[in-house]
């Protein structure tokens, strides 16, 4: 019983970590795109100053 028990825990708990793993790169990628747009941004805002 202890081992199904021990065996259970430890898929558990890398069932917790890719979780984590998932959420963490969600995160990662939402960052990027926030990033990449602040980017976007910042460069079309340069345009429109520079532009007569």
């Amino acid at each position: 019983l202890m081992v199904i028990e021990a065996t259970r825990d430890w898929f558990r708990e890398r069932e917790e970590a890719a979780g984590v793993e998932e959420l963490l790169g969600a995160w990662q990628q939402l960052f990027e795109r926030e990033a990449s747009a602040r980017m976007e941004a910042e460069k079309q805002l340069a345009e429109c100053r520079s532009d007569p």
